[in-house]
C-alpha cells in the first residue's frame, strides 16, 4: 500500500508538469494543398467585332504545376488553318504572371494592339501565340513579350466549340500561375473577339484546406481529476484483492 501511495503522490505532483507539456506539443501537420486559382469571365453572344469565332467564356486554374486556360464560344470552331469557313481560331493569350501593371511589356501584348478596349493598367510578361500552332505535336508557342522570343510551349486541345490551353509553370518564369489574363482571338483574316471586354481576368487563391481543429489537452484540474479518478478505481480493486 505504500508503494501505490507513494506512486500516486508523484502522479499528483506530476500533474501539473504533464499537463503543460500535452498542451505545449505543436499541432499535427496540415495536408499540404497546392495553390489553386478557379477564374471564369463569361462574354456577350454576338459581341464579336468581325464575323468569325464568337467568344463566350474564358476560365483559368492552376493546381500550382500548370496554368489551364479554357475558351468557349458560340459556334463551331476548328484548328488553323481550317477548312475556309472562317472558323478557325488563331489569335494569342497575354499573361501578367506578376499581376502588375507597370512590369511587362504592354506594347507587345497583343490584347493592347487588336482589342477595341483594351484594359487598362495590363502588363503582360508573357503571350500564347495560337498562330503558331502545330497540328502535329498540339502546341503552340510561349512568348515572351518583350521581343517575342519563344520560352516554350503551351499544349493546346480543341474541341467542337471549345480550346483548352495548358502550359507549365516552369515555362512561365517558374511563376506560380497566378496571374491576370486577356485574351484576343480571330481567324486567319482578321480578329473577332476580345475577353474580357476592357478588363482582365484576375485571378485568387482559392480551395485552400481548411486550418485542421486543435486537439483540446487537458487542463492540470482536468488532469488532476482524471488521476484521482483512477487512483479510486485503483483502492477499490487493492481491497477487494486484501479481503479474497
Amino acid at each position: 500500500m505504500k508503494v501505490f501511495t507513494s506512486l500516486l503522490a508523484g502522479l499528483l505532483l506530476a500533474a501539473p508538469a504533464f499537463a503543460r507539456w500535452t498542451a505545449d506539443q505543436p499541432p499535427a501537420p496540415k495536408a499540404a494543398n497546392p495553390a489553386e486559382i478557379r477564374a471564369s469571365v463569361t462574354d456577350p453572344v454576338g459581341d464579336n467585332f468581325n464575323p468569325g469565332p464568337d467568344l463566350t467564356g474564358f476560365s483559368a486554374t492552376t493546381d500550382g504545376t500548370n496554368l489551364t486556360m479554357v475558351l468557349t464560344f458560340a459556334g463551331a470552331i476548328e484548328p488553323p488553318p481550317g477548312t475556309g469557313g472562317g472558323n478557325e481560331v488563331v489569335g494569342g493569350i497575354d499573361i501578367d504572371t506578376d499581376q502588375n501593371g507597370a512590369t511587362g511589356d504592354p506594347a507587345g501584348a497583343i490584347v493592347g494592339t487588336f482589342c477595341p478596349q483594351p484594359p487598362a493598367g495590363f502588363g503582360p510578361e508573357f503571350e500564347v501565340s495560337l498562330f503558331t500552332f502545330d497540328p502535329l505535336t498540339g502546341t503552340a508557342d510561349v512568348l515572351e513579350t518583350a521581343g517575342f522570343t519563344p520560352v516554350g510551349t503551351a499544349d493546346v486541345t480543341f474541341a467542337a466549340t471549345s480550346v483548352t490551353i495548358v502550359v507549365a509553370n516552369s515555362v512561365l518564369g517558374g511563376d506560380d500561375g497566378i496571374a491576370d489574363l486577356a485574351t484576343v482571338i480571330g481567324n486567319s483574316a482578321t480578329p473577332t473577339d476580345c475577353a474580357p471586354d476592357g478588363a482582365v481576368l484576375a485571378s485568387d487563391l482559392q480551395g485552400t484546406v481548411p486550418p485542421a481543429a486543435a486537439v483540446p489537452a487537458l487542463s492540470v484540474a482536468g488532469l488532476m481529476a482524471l488521476l484521482l479518478l483512477l487512483a479510486s478505481v485503483a483502492v477499490v480493486v487493492m481491497r477487494r484483492r486484501a479481503a479474497a
